[in-house]
């Protein structure tokens, strides 16, 4: 079973995530992989970031509607926005 995730990025042929914070705040509005909020530096991540999910009971992989798998081992990537 898998948790539904819309936002991603293809990078070097790898789905990875994307997560939202408001500018110039450290917590990410929620995970994809654990529904938590997690505490990151300020600003864009251009490379994948590492999840901090303590929840055991998370999801290994998210998937879009369009069927495209992201996995937590890959981390995500943080967008600012107003």
């Amino acid at each position: 079973m898998y948790n539904q995730w819309e936002h991603y990025q293809i990078m070097d042929g790898i789905a990875i995530a994307v997560v939202f914070r408001n500018k110039g705040n450290e917590h990410i509005r929620v995970c994809p992989f654990c529904r938590g909020i997690h505490h990151h530096a300020v600003g864009h991540s251009n490379y994948p970031s590492a999840t901090h999910c303590k929840n055991k009971r998370g999801f290994a992989e998210v998937i879009a509607p369009d069927g495209t798998i992201m996995k937590q081992i890959h981390g995500y990537i943080i967008r600012e926005v107003q």
